[in-house]
């Protein structure tokens, strides 16, 4: 199952920030404030992913997200993406007999992260 999650970047100016002469936010990617999100599966209940969006830096360090203008205020929101797969475990009684489901595990593969700067 394909879930993306999106937040904005740690260190932010809660209005967001103008770029008056250009230019833009530079942050990390991993780091910052970490979520938890449930992923729901039809059968075999939930599985948990935690992630963290990123924190600004010092300018120069980093990825370097520019405004789209000079003149709007700006958030940079980062967007990560992940595929969690649900398998089946079965097993065999040590006494003989058919084959019986055990439980589930969960198996979580990050796909991307891409990143925006959006107008507040």
């Amino acid at each position: 199952m394909r879930k993306d999650f999106t937040k904005p970047v740690d260190g932010q100016p809660v209005g967001g920030q103008r770029f008056a002469t250009g230019g833009g936010l530079y942050f990390a990617s991993n780091g910052g404030s970490s979520y938890t999100f449930s992923v729901g599966f039809a059968v075999g209940g939930t599985y948990a992913i935690n992630v963290s969006f990123g924190y600004t830096t010092p300018q120069g360090v980093g990825t370097l997200a520019m405004a789209p203008n000079t003149t709007d205020f700006f958030k940079l929101y980062v967007k990560k993406e992940f595929d969690v797969t649900q398998k089946a475990v079965y097993g065999y009684p040590t006494n003989g007999g058919p084959r019986v489901f055990l439980y589930y595990i969960y198996v979580e593969l990050f796909i991307r992260s891409t990143h925006e700067m959006i107008k507040v």
